[in-house]
């Protein structure tokens, strides 16, 4: 489905597209399409763009001005006229939902009376879209989540988390890219590093993309560490284009 954008400017060389404000994968696809067509028609005139659930903004170059931008852009009337250029992926992110990983796994299972394998079946099921990219460098925000594992953030956020663990917040899940404070309730850990500064690009997901969780047993994850260090393990994915 196709909706329309409306248009915001800010000082002079930021433009703001926005679209109905909801989180819904249609209208998000959307986003990313206008986003792959600025970037790809636009080099020259743009240092950024920023995609959020249903808004984009474009950061110009002077001396292109947001007159000139506008003057193009408005010509779009519809998404319908703008065609997706480049390729999104699916990643299969491997997780070990064990508790020496998911530190809130047992209590996200007493509270929401689920045993573990119900949640592990609830929580791989789904191929969850990535938004955007914030918060941390690489940390996804996900959609799709089921509604049977929302889960409040923690009244005490935790100090420490360690990069890969995954976590259910409100009714998103995501996984932390770095060790970093966090009040997600962890619910288990993957090897996957989901951002690397020696790399191009640093972060392995990008809005567009959509990741599916796969439970593994620690063996498994150990052993998937051990190919990581050693530059013998290579993520599964394939591409995905709406």
């Amino acid at each position: 489905m196709n909706h329309e954008f409306s248009i915001q400017v800010f000082g002079e060389e930021c433009v703001l597209l926005n679209w109905p404000p909801e989180i819904d994968p249609d209208i998000h696809q959307n986003v990313v399409q206008m986003d792959e067509f600025i970037c790809a028609n636009f080099q020259k005139e743009i240092s950024e763009t920023i995609l959020g659930y249903h808004s984009l903004m474009v950061q110009l170059k002077a001396p292109y001005t947001q007159q000139e931008f506008l003057s193009e852009i408005k010509n779009i009337t519809t998404i319908e006229k703008v065609q997706s250029l480049g390729s999104n992926y699916l990643f299969r992110i491997p997780v070990c939902y064990n508790e020496d990983y998911g530190l809130d796994l047992n209590q996200l299972s007493e509270e929401k009376q689920l045993g573990i394998s119900e949640i592990i079946k609830l929580h791989t099921q789904p191929i969850y879209p990535v938004y955007f990219i914030g918060f941390l460098p690489g940390f996804p925000y996900l959609g799709g989540l089921h509604e049977k594992l929302y889960m409040p953030r923690k009244k005490e956020p935790r100090t420490q988390i360690t990069a890969g663990s995954v976590g259910i917040g409100g009714n998103q899940t995501g996984i932390y890219p770095l060790n970093s404070p966090g009040g997600w309730n962890l619910i288990g850990r993957t090897p996957i590093s989901l951002f690397s500064k020696n790399i191009q690009p640093p972060a392995l997901l990008k809005a567009g993309d959509r990741i599916q969780f796969q439970s593994i047993d620690k063996n498994e994850f150990a052993r998937i560490s051990e190919a990581i260090q050693k530059k013998t393990y290579g993520i599964e994915q394939e591409v995905w284009n709406d």
